[in-house]
């Protein structure tokens, strides 16, 4: 399960940087990471916010979900937001409210994809469960 997650995370986030733009001035592409441009020639600075997809009242495998996503990299997540069919946000990260846990992944194209876990979908054990599925670095609270 975590190696077909891990390719369609990589697939996504790959198709995503081939439809951006880069005109090389710092716009962070089509759909640039956060509107406002990147920092220096072409792109975001490193572990810049990227933005959040909340997909946390859609019934499916990412019900009970908010992903944050930070790097250094052109990808525009929001497709990638909208293959999960989230609500992508370029400016707010996820909400602590209601949140059980966190697990951060590699970086994958110089982003680095954080899930956030709620309740009631979500217990602290079945959150570090999923966590530990994804190879991820689990965080309480």
């Amino acid at each position: 399960m975590r190696s077909v997650l891990t390719f369609f995370s990589a697939a996504v986030l790959l198709f995503a940087s081939s439809c951006g733009s880069d005109d090389g001035a710092g716009s962070g592409g089509a759909g640039g990471a956060t509107g406002t441009g990147g920092a220096g020639q072409g792109g975001t600075s490193a572990n810049s916010f990227l933005g959040s997809c909340d997909t946390r009242s859609n019934p499916g495998v990412s019900e009970g979900q908010c992903r944050d996503w930070n790097g250094s990299s052109n990808v525009d997540v929001e497709v990638s937001c909208n293959g999960i069919d989230g609500t992508f946000d370029a400016s707010i990260a996820c909400p602590s409210e209601a949140r059980v846990g966190s697990c951060t992944l590699s970086a994958t194209l110089g982003v680095s994809a954080t899930y956030n876990y709620y309740s009631p979908k979500y217990t602290d054990a079945t959150a570090q469960d999923h966590c530990t599925s994804l190879d991820g670095t689990w965080k309480a609270g």
